[in-house]
């Protein structure tokens, strides 16, 4: 019985090592992919905002 324990103890961690590996194998690329689009999206927000900034100040000069 103890050794029946301990090979489903070591089967039961190699299968957790296996998904593991498959998980980041197919997780990583898809946080890579994301955290790029979110830096693109940050940029493209960041240009709305100085575009905005720039008509805000040629419609409301500044008067101090």
């Amino acid at each position: 019985m103890v050794e029946f324990r301990q090979y489903i103890n070591e089967s039961h961690h190699d299968f957790v090592n296996l998904l593991t590996h498959q998980m980041t194998t197919i997780v990583n690329p898809i946080l890579a992919n994301n955290e790029s689009k979110y830096d693109r999206l940050a940029k493209q927000v960041e240009r709305i905002a100085q575009i905005v900034i720039i008509m805000r100040d040629s419609i409301f000069p500044k008067i101090w």
